[in-house]
């Protein structure tokens, strides 16, 4: 603020400008003081109204969003379907990983893999806002077969678990381990967050994709 007002003054002195707006009436006494010509915009009380209840809308969607259901559907590639110790094992590891960032312990086995029912807010926390999946690196650390997550969210827990199946499907269409996520828009497709990891020496390398796909869970293009 206060480099603005410096701004202000100074472009004056150096004869720049013929006059300044603005929004800011504590600037005011030391635009006088200059003998700065300007105008003060003032903001009318219906204006103000309408922004504070932009911003309390906002607020509320965002809020509801954060509690919007969110499940996971995680398995293993193995040659065969995964065993039930398997399956088990993957869901201890899922458990603790739950309980290390403080959130409720909701992994299950179910028809064949292992499902976790959260919420938007605590899915953010998971993947730092749909950036990097936390839950995928520690698995991959954790077993040694290639790790498939698919992350599904929506208004209701049936309507999470179905766009999460679809989201499992893409990811076990991949090599490697990968965490997709679909989340169902007005305009019924799925926005995706990829991320793969490729095995071979050295560091493993991240990169992401943005994909679209259609009702079936399929590849409609970038």
């Amino acid at each position: 603020m206060e480099t603005m007002l410096e701004n202000h003054i100074t472009l004056w002195e150096e004869k720049k400008i013929d006059l300044s707006i603005t929004a800011f009436g504590h600037f005011v006494p030391e635009l006088r003081k200059h003998g700065v010509r300007y105008i003060l915009i003032r903001s009318t009380l219906e204006h103000v109204k309408e922004a504070i209840s932009g911003i309390i809308n906002e607020i509320t969607i965002l809020k509801l969003k954060n509690r919007s259901a969110v499940v996971a559907c995680l398995s293993i590639e193995t040659e065969h379907s995964p065993s039930e110790e398997q399956l088990y094992e993957l869901k201890v590891l899922a458990s603790r990983f739950l309980r290390n960032l403080n959130l409720a312990d909701t992994a299950q086995i179910s028809e064949g893999s292992v499902r976790l029912y959260t919420t938007y807010g605590s899915f953010k926390k998971i993947t730092s806002n749909a950036q990097n999946c936390t839950l995928l690196k520690y698995l991959e650390e954790c077993v040694i077969d290639k790790v498939k997550i698919g992350w599904g969210s929506g208004y209701e827990y049936y309507q999470a678990n179905e766009n999460a199946a679809k989201a499992h499907r893409q990811a076990k269409a991949y090599t490697g381990s990968c965490s997709f996520f679909i989340n169902e828009e007005e305009n019924k497709y799925a926005q995706t967050v990829f991320e793969k990891r490729e095995t071979g020496k050295g560091r493993p390398q991240k990169y992401y994709e943005l994909l679209f796909l259609d009702k079936d869970g399929r590849n409609s293009g970038l």
